[in-house]
Parts: structure tokens; sequence; C-alpha cells
């Protein structure tokens, strides 16, 4: 993957086809993509680099399809597929419009009663469907639920805990993203299990009424800690519109001990299912699971009246005062029971009325109440700046200063310049300072003009590369007759053409310069010497060359004599030719940003290796050298700071050329 996960386009493999980057989290990166065999719209998640590499990480992954497979239930998002495409390892699950949970929290919680009380049952259903097939969630928290336009809950990361532990690094991520939702005994090593599920439910409720978590702290080692032992939190004390009913649910599903809370997710659910319809038909909430269940609301139908004979009833009239108390209990409760009756004789669709409209009242006043609170509770609202224009950096900066929370969104974009912000929300607004802004910061036009790097050397052309925003691909190294060494011989893509930024990359061919077997250096006739003899014979006129030794700093020069080199006819063989050869060195500049460098210039002839020279001279000096060597061939080599390696080129191979008729 790229360097600093920068947005990718294009084919992640030849099935899917990435449209755009829709989420992001510490594991992965989340496209939109079309499925060009399925012909459907889905989501890739990109294993990040940093984890793609982590062998462990990705092997863990492997079982996440067959988990998948066991699961089918409209509110849970399934995960079709794991796939990898070169350095790319990616699941592809369904597509969901939406926002997370945690988002819609943050935007307006405290949610209504009746909308937190449908959320949870929606997502306790979901979790009833895995936990019938043995699945275990491990990771429920509100960024792993998905709510689509039209309400609809979607829960997402089934069986994602396993991977999320498989070693240290990726273990110390997940408990720091989930420590709001982690319970008690995961902080001692035991394993995910319907009680931990539960709990997180019970803290995902706790958020929607309240609109914070029941446990906060700097870290995630100081919330753990508050998880263990501080005492569970009333979500009506934060809260004075949750009724005591929906106080108790989520008080059960804290408890610190496993046993403590609700048996299975569908005792969760029997209970969020009475609340739902008490707010439904206008019943009581004022009976608490806390207290064992008994004083829930039990629909009961009224036994049949029976009425007594008339003469009994004369009777009794009759000797009233001798009715035993029994009876008179008898005809009280046959009173009640008339009562009852009267009230049944009344139109159902009434009753039906009577409920709706009290329903609405009630509900009218919990909203009326939490609009209240967050009034008066919310900190002062700000003014939003413009971040329009803004680096992305210096966006980040000043709303940290006035404690705004930004979303940061990348696009591609021909007018703004890469990393500039060019579209934002609530500019010029003044809201609260919890309520995330929307930024859209810019990647740059998506297109590219690809530059004329051929004949610059590699590091202009890799300039001229990022200029443009495009990034250097393969790089091969041939030689050249006529491409100075270091410079680039050709570029594929060519001159001009019109390519995508993410998706391309430039490749080009280096010059190391002339083949030295091919003794393309030796051209230049030498000098004869002064008394005509042969240069081929032992004499002390040696025959003298002004010539180009090659690539890496070697030039023509007219030359000077150097002590350091054998004297005109020092052959110890005695029968081998001396010739003398004139160049100039040009210092050039090797890695990092030295302005000088030590050069050491040494030649091997046939009888032994001479230095000429080893000084200290600064990037752009020339220097003038000349040399003895003693037989045809002579190997000359230009070293900087002690090193053969800064110019691999400079090991230079001449072969004396005499005239012909020599």
């Amino acid at each position: 993957m790229m360097s600093g996960e920068a947005p990718i386009t294009g084919l992640v493999s030849q099935q899917f086809e990435l449209l755009e980057r829709v989420g992001d989290s510490v594991f992965f990166a989340v496209y939109k993509a079309r499925d060009r065999v399925g012909r459907r719209v889905v989501a890739v998640k990109i294993i990040k680099s940093e984890w793609s590499r982590d062998p462990d990480f990705v092997k863990s992954l492997s079982h996440i399809p067959e988990i998948y497979s066991k699961l089918n239930h409209p509110n849970i998002c399934p995960i079709l597929e794991k796939g990898a495409a070169g350095d790319y390892h990616y699941l592809v699950a369904e597509f969901v419009r939406g926002i997370n949970l945690k988002e819609r929290i943050l935007r307006i919680a405290p949610f209504s009663l009746s909308a937190a009380v449908d959320f949870a049952i929606a997502i306790g259903e979901a979790l009833q469907a895995a936990h019938n097939v043995g699945i275990i969630h491990g990771d429920l928290r509100p960024q792993n639920i998905i709510i689509s336009p039209e309400g609809a809950v979607k829960v997402t990361d089934f069986g994602m805990s396993a991977a999320f532990n498989s070693g240290p690094a990726a273990a110390v991520k997940i408990t720091e993203m989930s420590s709001t939702c982690r319970a008690p005994e995961m902080a001692t090593g035991s394993p995910p299990s319907v009680a931990t599920d539960i709990y997180a439910l019970g803290i995902i409720l706790f958020e929607m009424l309240t609109g914070g978590v029941p446990y906060s702290g700097d870290s995630a080692a100081a919330i753990a800690f508050k998880h263990a032992n501080s005492p569970v939190p009333s979500p009506a004390s934060r809260n004075p519109g949750v009724p005591r009913a929906v106080d108790g649910i989520v008080m059960r599903a804290l408890q610190k001990s496993p046993s403590q809370r609700y048996a299975s997710v569908g005792d969760m659910l029997n209970d969020l299912k009475t609340v739902h319809d008490a707010l439904r038909f206008g019943r009581s909430l004022s009976w608490n699971p806390m207290d064992g269940g008994a004083t829930r609301p039990v629909s009961v139908r009224p036994a049949p009246i029976k009425r007594a004979p008339a003469a009994e009833s004369v009777s009794a009239s009759r000797n009233a005062d001798v009715i035993p108390v029994a009876t008179k209990y008898q005809k009280s409760g046959a009173m009640s029971e008339e009562r009852q009756v009267v009230e049944e004789s009344v139109s159902p669709y009434l009753k039906i009325a009577f409920g709706v409209v009290l329903a609405i009242i009630v509900a009218g006043s919990l909203l009326l109440v939490a609009f209240y609170l967050a009034i008066i509770s919310s900190p002062p609202e700000v003014a939003v700046p413009n971040f329009i224009g803004m680096q992305i950096a210096d966006a980040q900066k000043a709303a940290k200063q006035a404690n705004l929370i930004l979303l940061t969104h990348y696009e591609y974009n021909s007018q703004y310049p890469e990393g500039v912000v060019f579209r934002t929300d609530w500019a010029g607004r003044r809201i609260r300072p919890d309520r995330p802004i929307n930024l859209w910061v810019s990647n740059g036009p998506e297109f590219a003009k690809v530059p004329n790097i051929m004949g610059l050397t590699e590091q202009q052309g890799l300039a001229s590369l990022q200029n443009a925003g495009l990034s250097a691909g393969s790089v091969e190294h041939q030689w050249s007759d006529t491409v100075p060494q270091g410079a680039i011989i050709s570029q594929t893509p060519t001159n001009g053409e019109r390519v995508k930024r993410a998706t391309t990359v430039v490749n080009y061919v280096v010059s190391d310069g002339p083949k030295p077997s091919q003794n393309n250096l030796a051209t230049t006739e030498p000098n004869q010497p002064a008394n005509g003899s042969s240069a081929g014979s032992n004499n002390s006129n040696p025959s003298t060359t002004d010539q180009s030794i090659g690539p890496g700093g070697l030039t023509p020069g007219q030359g000077t004599s150097n002590p350091q080199s054998p004297a005109p006819g020092n052959n110890p063989s005695g029968s081998l030719p001396v010739h003398s050869l004139n160049f100039t060195v040009t210092v050039l500049k090797g890695p990092g940003d030295s302005t000088s460098h030590e050069v050491r210039v040494t030649y091997e002839d046939a009888s032994g290796v001479h230095t000429v020279m080893d000084e200290v001279h600064p990037v752009g000096d020339k220097i003038p050298l000349q040399i003895h060597y003693v037989g045809d061939t002579v190997t000359i080599r230009v070293t900087y700071d002690g090193s053969d390696q800064v110019l691999p080129s400079n090991l230079i191979v001449y072969h004396y050329v005499p005239k012909i008729g020599q």
C-alpha cells in the first residue's frame, strides 16, 4: 500500500473497481466499489499497510467469510468474501448508505425514548441471531453500527475480535478504540462472551439516552479501572426524562458481574419490547427489572361474573345485619368486576385514541424536558472559522484552538492544490463545540500531464515527477554512447500523456555511459614522442594523450605532471611501453548535503597500483591530472570519502591504441 495511506482509485483487482473512499479506521480504509462480476455496489475494506505486513493479522481474517456464511439477519451487514491483489488484502461487504451510530449520537443525542429503544431492539435482534449460531461479536460499539437514512440498522464486524487480538500491537489498538464499551472481565483477559455483548449493548443504550458514555478517562487503562470499580451510573441521573423501567434495563445490563446481568440477549429484548409496547399504548413504565421483574405489567382478562339468584338476593337484603364478613367482600369484588365490565363496554377505538393522545403528550413532555436540559447543560456555542483555502494542518490547528471536532474527507479537485480545504459545512455559524464539522480536502487534480524527464539527471527527473503529482516506478540502467552517465534515456508513459495521478507511475531508463568493453574511450590518437620513437618501445619519452576517460567527473584537460605518478620510463619489466595520459577530475555532488569530498585518484597498470591524489576538494572543483602508465591498459579509480560505491562508474579502463603504422 502506498506510503501515508494515500487514497486509492482504479481496480483493486480485476473484479472490484474502487469509486470513492467512504470511511477510515485504524485497521481498514473503506471504499465504495463496483463489483464488475456480480454487477452490484459493494464496500471494499482494504487492510492498511501497517497491518497487511502482519501475517498473523492477515491470517486471522481468513475465517471471516465462513463466520458470515452462518449469519443471515436483516440487521447484520454481511461480509461476502476475502481477497488479495498484489500488496493489497481486503474484505468485501454489503454496501450500506448512512452514518455510524457514534456520529449520530454526536450530532443529535440524547435520542427520544422511542428512538433509543427501537435502535436497541434492532441491535439486540442482530446479536440474538448471532448468539443462536454460536457467534459472539466481541467488539460491539456505536462505530460498528450503521444507521441508514431510512432508519434501518446494520451491525458490522462480527468475528473481528479474534483478528484484533492476533498480536500485541493490534490488541493495544483495539483496546484503546473500544475502551468505553469493554466489559470489566475483558480487562482481566476473559474472552468475549454473551455477557460482554449484553454489557456493550447497555453502554450503547446509555449513550443514546444521555449523549455521553458512563465511564471516561485520559487513557484506556483509566477507563477500564472505572468499568471494574466505579458504581454503575444511572442514565436517569443524567437525563431525568428516562423512565424507571428503561433506567433499570440499562443498569441491569451494566452490572459488574456477568451473572448479575441478563442471562441472554433474548431476556433483555423482552424487557425492551415491553417498554416499546408501553410507549405505544400509554402503559406504565414505573416497574424496574432490577426488582426481579415481579412488578412488570401483566395483561389479565377479568373472570366472568357469577350473578346470585333473585331469591337469595332478597333474603340477603332482608338479613343484611347478619351477612357474614366473607359475603361482604364477595359483594365488593362483584361490584369491582361490574365496573370492569362497564370499562370493557367502552369502544376499543376510543381506548386506542386515548392511548395515542396520552403517548403524544408523554413524548412531547419528554422532548421538552430533554430540549431544556440540552440547552441548559450544553457548553456555549462557538463561531466556526471559514476553513476554505487553508492547509489541512492549519485547519486542524484552528479547530483545536476553538475546541471543534473535524471529520476530514479527501477528494480530487482541480481548482485547489493538494492538502487545501475546498469545502466545509457550518462556516460562519455558531454551533456547540461537540458537534462535528465536515471538511473536504483536495487531493489535487485527478489527472496530470506526464512531464518530459528525458535528458535530466535522475534527481532532477524525480523532482519533476513530484511537482506533477506523479510517482516513479521501475528504474533500469543501460549503457549509452550518446547520453551522459546519470541522465535519463527514456520514459514510460511518454511526455505529455494525460494520466490518473493516483494509479500511474512513470518508469524510466538511466544511462550508465559508454560501455567500457567497447573501447570507445581510446579513439583519440596518442601524441608522438618528440624524438619520433615508437610508442611501443621502451624509451624515456612516453606517448602523451589528452583524453576523456569517461563519465563520473573525468573530462579532457591539458594535464600537469604529478610527482606521485611514476616517471616516464619507470618500467620494471624493461620491455613494456610507457604512455602518458592527461585528464581532469570534476568533483561531483554525492549523497547528502556535503559541500566537499575527500577525493582519491588511483590507477593500476602493469607495474602495480599508484596513487595520483588524495585530497579534500569542494563540489564542482575541476582537478587537472597527468599519469604515466606502463603497458597498453590502465585502470583509473576515483573514490569519494573512502568509498567507491558513490559513483560506481568512476572505475574506468583505458586502452592505448597506437596510430596506424606504429
